[in-house]
């Protein structure tokens, strides 16, 4: 249980957020222009949103394309060295909204982006399945992966977005795939047209307008519910080394910053909870939910301040629940009581347990690095192996156990009875079973010289899951090169 010093340390980060179900709730803190040559992109598991084939109908094939070449006075991606790091696109709006239509007829481009494999290592996403082996297969239960994630990082700013199809199937996937596909590409035009963002609330609009667009194409596609949680970085106009942090977010994906200055992990969007019931108990999802209408009953506009190198991480709920004390036996509540020996937690002690276990994980993965600070990278690998080793054991045991119910003379009401006590069973070991992923950026200016190709190996498979005794120094490799 969390001391209470370390509940004051998360308390007072909360009262620094600005959150609620509208982005008029958001202060319109004035941005800089934002600049448009991509330093690094990426999608998954697998191919992402890449694998969809949009549907014709709508606007979604007739937005402009931004071209993902190097674009007028940012001849190498970097800012301009006569303005102090912060840099200026000073070009006019018709300048810019020429380059966005610049397009390419040899290369698919997929929301305006025709390379997607770009993960640099202050830019990276990556996902895996938790779920046991089925017996006697390769597959595992829960196949395919239902979670989607994507990234663009700019100079001086970044897009992330991150769905959790419901239950499982191609279905549930389709859904995840369209949320974070329309989200991106409505994203695109808003924040690069003739009449781009001014202020931060302006920003939090661009991505609540950019859930319809999601919405549309998610019914377009006869697709089921998802989450959605989008997230942009962008530079604050009269702050050196200060961000704004843009969130807007349905269901139970999160929206985390961990500061290496500090060692702490904070959630963003903990007011999606809010009152309710229980603190898994997130309601909410685009898609036909409501009739055709999505619940937005717990859609969720933030704000926050960031700093240079913070890592801004969004997460569905296998991992962001694997760090959840009640998950981890570590306390009981009284709707979910799993033992009577383990202490009664509040709603407010299991969401600073589920903080604080997380900052602990970090910290040690931090030490562990020679210039003791994590990039999006490391977090990337630091939170897959934790999650992949903290439900070893509960996967391990469903593994054996499925023998069990695998007798051809078992009649259907002794199959259920006896898969019934094995899922009994399982509830004596940490951790939740589900789809992981993760998806960040490392909060600076980025120039070409961020650029991190080594990670290209890793993007595109559906599992990227390293060993215990597998820790990669990678991202240590060129550490003069960051921001």
């Amino acid at each position: 249980m969390a001391s209470k010093a370390e509940t004051r340390t998360f308390q007072k980060i909360r009262d620094t957020i600005t959150s609620g179900n509208s982005p008029g709730v958001i202060p319109k803190v004035p941005i800089k222009p934002f600049k448009l040559s991509i330093l690094g992109a990426g999608t998954g598991p697998l191919t992402g949103l890449c694998e969809l084939q949009i549907k014709s109908g709508g606007s979604a094939t007739l937005l402009p394309q931004i071209s993902d070449e190097k674009i007028g006075d940012d001849s190498d991606g970097s800012l301009d060295e006569d303005d102090d790091g912060e840099g200026k696109d000073a070009r006019k709006p018709a300048e810019k909204a020429t380059d966005m239509k610049r397009d390419s007829s040899l290369t698919p481009k997929y929301t305006g982006i025709s390379n997607w494999d770009r993960p640099i290592k202050q830019a990276y996403g990556e996902a895996t399945t938790l779920y046991e082996h089925k017996l006697g297969s390769s597959q595992r239960h829960g196949d395919p992966i239902a979670d989607v994630y994507a990234f663009v990082a700019r100079p001086n700013n970044a897009i992330l977005a991150i769905a959790d199809g419901w239950n499982w199937g191609p279905k549930s996937r389709q859904a995840a795939r369209c949320a974070v596909h329309g989200s991106i590409e409505k994203l695109q035009e808003l924040l690069f047209s003739e009449t781009p963002p001014q202020n931060t609330q302006d920003v939090v609009t661009s991505i609540r307008r950019s859930f319809d667009h999601a919405q549309e194409l998610i019914m377009r596609h006869e697709s089921t519910t998802t989450s959605l949680c989008v997230a942009v970085v962008c530079p604050l106009a009269k702050s050196k080394g200060e961000w704004g942090l843009c969130v807007v977010s349905v269901g139970n994906s999160s929206c985390f910053v961990w500061q290496n200055r500090t060692g702490v992990a904070y959630e963003v969007t903990f007011a999606a909870v809010g009152s309710t019931k229980d603190a898994l108990d997130y309601g909410g999802c685009l898609g036909p939910s409501i009739g055709d209408d999505p619940d937005l009953s717990n859609l969720i506009c933030c704000y926050a301040t960031v700093f240079d190198d913070d890592v801004i991480f969004l997460t569905t709920d296998g991992i962001s629940d694997n760090f959840d004390p009640v998950k981890l036996l570590q306390g009981s509540t009284e709707i979910q009581n799993v033992s009577p020996t383990l202490p009664l937690l509040t709603q407010d002690q299991r969401e600073t347990g589920k903080l604080l276990n997380l900052s602990n994980v970090l910290q040690k993965a931090r030490s562990q690095r020679r210039n003791d600070h994590l990039s999006a990278l490391a977090l990337n690998e630091a939170l897959a192996e934790y999650v992949s080793e903290m439900t070893e054991a509960k996967r391990t045991f469903l593994e054996r156990s499925w023998h069990n119910v695998n007798d051809p003379d078992l009649t259907t009401e002794e199959r259920a009875a006896k898969e019934k006590e094995i899922f009994q069973l399982a509830n004596g070991y940490p951790g939740k079973l589900d789809h992981a992923t993760v998806v960040a950026y490392q909060v600076g200016v980025l120039s070409e010289r961020s650029r991190y190709t080594k990670a290209k190996a890793f993007l595109f498979s559906p599992t990227v899951r390293f060993g215990r005794n597998e820790r990669r120094d990678d991202d240590d490799d060129d550490d003069d090169d960051d921001q």
